[in-house]
């Protein structure tokens, strides 16, 4: 039976990783709605509201960062007693599914956007894979370090 410990610093560092990753999405969403439509580039799409990406970023985005946490909560059990590549193992879980974290939210932003414009473009996707990955890639990094530190360390003698 594995040992019991203390969550409460996880549930903090959660939190930040979700008000982080909201507010990103929220850049990402208007950005890429103003792309899509917003600068007239495309006058064949429909013409869509910003607001539109910016809730659709905000959502997609804290959706992806409370999955990102769970997957980390699920994980931490294993990593309080772990001694050896402990750090490695955390942060380079955090990086991991930050990616796929970037992944799924950008696949959903950029299909909605283009759904709701009325067009497809696969230029605008590859884009945005870019722009997501790269940057739930950096939260996840940045969330993998602050889960690190956050999570508590059972002595040898207790595991």
């Amino acid at each position: 039976m594995k040992p019991r410990f203390k969550r409460t610093g996880l549930f903090f560092v959660a939190a930040v990783v979700v008000l982080l990753a909201g507010s990103l999405g929220a850049f990402r969403g208007s950005a890429a709605a103003a792309l899509y439509t917003g600068f007239g580039l495309q006058p064949e799409a429909k013409k869509i509201s910003i607001d539109l990406g910016f809730w659709l970023g905000v959502g997609v985005s804290v959706g992806v960062a409370l999955l990102w946490s769970a997957a980390m909560v699920k994980c931490s059990a294993e990593w309080v007693e772990r001694t050896v590549h402990r750090a490695r193992g955390v942060v380079g879980t955090g990086v991991f599914f930050g990616i796929l974290a970037g992944i799924a939210s950008t696949l959903v932003l950029h299909l909605g956007l283009q759904i709701a414009a009325d067009i497809f473009r696969p230029e605008g996707l590859l884009l945005g894979f870019g722009v997501g990955i790269s940057a739930h890639l950096l939260l996840g990094l940045l969330g993998g370090l602050l889960w690190l530190a956050a999570l508590p360390k059972v002595p040898p003698s207790e595991a």
